[in-house]
């Protein structure tokens, strides 16, 4: 016997803003991911893969609200693991330069994070521990922006 798998829309005043969020980080993301390649001095085909996987990895992200939501985060971190180790290795080269103490831990954090999740501990806690871990990469990405640009990178 076959199931049909039908989604239906969600009927929540909020969704609309969920679904802007949504997009909006996956923007983040992808943008993110290309605009630190641009910053480095890693060859051609090491910018090109941070740069693929990032957008590769954010695209994922914007289908977390299907039903297939567990399937496309675990594609969607598995991805992403490349272009956020050739960032922490980056980051940890160039440790004056990139706020390395606020990365690293919303690197760690956000690792926690994701094993938590992926090993089903804590469900009580993953909204929030998903949460916190978003807001210190996005509180990291923009210091790292506006140092830059004081810096003329």
């Amino acid at each position: 016997m076959e199931t049909e798998i039908v989604c239906e829309p969600i009927n929540n005043d909020g969704a609309i803003f969920a679904y802007a969020a949504l997009i909006n980080i996956s923007i983040v993301i992808g943008s993110f991911f290309i605009w630190f390649a641009n910053q480095t001095n890693w060859s051609k085909t090491q910018k090109g893969i941070v740069k693929i996987t990032g957008i590769i990895a954010a695209i994922f992200t914007l289908f977390i609200s299907t039903d297939l939501h567990d399937e496309f985060i675990l594609i969607a971190s598995i991805i992403g693991i490349i272009p956020v180790c050739f960032t922490a290795l980056e980051i940890i080269r160039n440790w004056n330069l990139y706020k390395p103490i606020l990365g690293l831990f919303s690197f760690t954090f956000l690792a926690f994070y994701n094993i938590i999740f992926y090993l089903n501990l804590w469900e009580f806690s993953w909204p929030i521990l998903q949460k916190i871990s978003i807001l210190f990469c996005l509180i990291w990405v923009n210091l790292i922006v506006r140092g830059s640009k004081r810096l003329n990178i």
